[in-house]
């Protein structure tokens, strides 16, 4: 079973505060606002995925909000960058888009978000895994090829931090 993260109202508003916020600053960098390259909603998305990540591991979040778009990862976990990457409820590919190459994290965790009250924690893969068994499909004709994963072929999401925490005793 998959774990379900819970926000309240409050939380919400918080969410949409956050994503209004790096939504504004990417118009004022010149980046256009368009379903490939990101919308308001895919703002809120995005900050969704990362609070649901932050809550579940009881790390601060990172309310990162900076001129053009962020500066690569989202979250640490056990001293390791993490991209969160977040999906609406249907969805059943990781799908990290294009500006997000080269990918400059150790993994990536899926959340698929179920309401603007709940997030599932779908799984994750590491960078180097995704790298060599991903698979080039075209999603959507407005967004090209993408590099996807299909989700059932993501870790659980329960074994991310003892896996990063078994990488680095592996490399002390």
């Amino acid at each position: 079973m998959r774990p379900i993260i819970r926000f309240s109202e409050d939380d919400w508003q918080k969410i949409r505060k956050l994503a209004h916020d790096r939504y504004y600053l990417k118009r004022k960098a010149g980046v256009p606002d368009t379903e490939a390259t990101g919308c308001f909603a895919w703002d809120v998305l995005g900050v969704m995925g990362e609070a649901a990540f932050s809550r579940y591991y009881g790390t601060p979040m990172r309310q990162m909000a900076t001129l053009g778009g962020d500066d690569g990862y989202d979250a640490v976990l056990s001293g390791y960058r993490i991209g969160v990457k977040a999906t609406r409820a249907r969805n059943r590919y990781l799908a990290p888009a294009k500006r997000d190459y080269p990918l400059q994290v150790h993994a990536l965790a899926l959340f698929r978000c179920l309401s603007k009250y709940a997030a599932e924690f779908t799984g994750w893969v590491t960078v180097e895994r995704f790298m060599a068994e991903h698979e080039v499909r075209t999603l959507r004709q407005d967004r090209g090829p993408m590099r996807v994963m299909e989700i059932e072929r993501l870790a659980h999401a329960g074994t991310l931090k003892s896996e990063l925490l078994l990488i680095r005793n592996a490399l002390v």
